[in-house]
């Protein structure tokens, strides 16, 4: 995320926060016997997980990432996901310093958490 950032392509620091953020919950699922070929099912999983009360990860630090409610307004969301797509699929090519800023502490707090999660120890279920 910094290196885009500090060189001049922020736009793709969206892409990179969102990307390295669903590979750790993919790594989640990995650990539990699964792979996943779709957003939507991996996030549906996490969600699950989370109700079934086998991660620590909050169903509100899952939306902070993915939301499966459409954004009318994806300029002004704080969604990762949304922030991705905003920078990806908008005339829009920078974030402000500001919405970097954001980004970048949302998704580390996020990252260090889901990262926990895949070092915990125990057994690997594979079904």
């Amino acid at each position: 995320m910094l290196s885009f950032h500090r060189s001049g392509f922020s736009d793709w620091s969206a892409s990179a926060a969102f990307y390295c953020l669903y590979h750790g919950l993919l790594a989640i699922i990995a650990k539990e016997g699964f792979e996943s070929r779709n957003q939507s099912c991996t996030f549906a999983f996490i969600e699950r997980m989370i109700e079934e009360d086998k991660l620590s990860l909050r169903k509100e630090e899952l939306l902070d990432i993915y939301d499966q409610d459409v954004t009318d307004d994806l300029e002004h969301s704080s969604r990762i996901l949304d922030i991705r797509e905003s920078m990806q699929y908008s005339v829009k090519t920078s974030l402000e310093e500001q919405e970097f800023r954001d980004l970048f502490t949302k998704t580390k707090k996020l990252f260090d958490k889901i990262i926990r999660e895949v070092e915990k120890e125990g057994e690997m279920d594979f079904h």
